[in-house]
């Protein structure tokens, strides 16, 4: 993850607002990068330089097709500025 995030950083410009977000199956912790935003389990939502919305994780209904649950975890989303 550091090593994403160093190549990101370097894409970016330095007043843009910056998403990493994933299943990196661990909690990473990018604090010390100017990220917040780490998810519930694996699933990540992590920004820098924005305000963002809360974490919404799906509820079981909003991902469920034909009575099937289409995921073995919940997806996260979260809402830029």
């Amino acid at each position: 993850v550091e090593n994403a995030v160093e190549h990101l950083l370097d894409l970016a410009r330095p007043d843009e607002p910056v998403v990493l977000a994933g299943d990196f199956n661990f909690m990473p912790d990018l604090r010390h990068r100017g990220f917040t935003g780490e998810g519930p389990g694996i699933d990540h939502v992590l920004i820098r330089g924005d305000d963002p919305g809360p974490l919404v994780v799906w509820p079981d209904g909003r991902r469920r097709l034909n009575g099937m649950l289409l995921s073995d975890h919940a997806p996260v989303e979260r809402t830029l500025q």
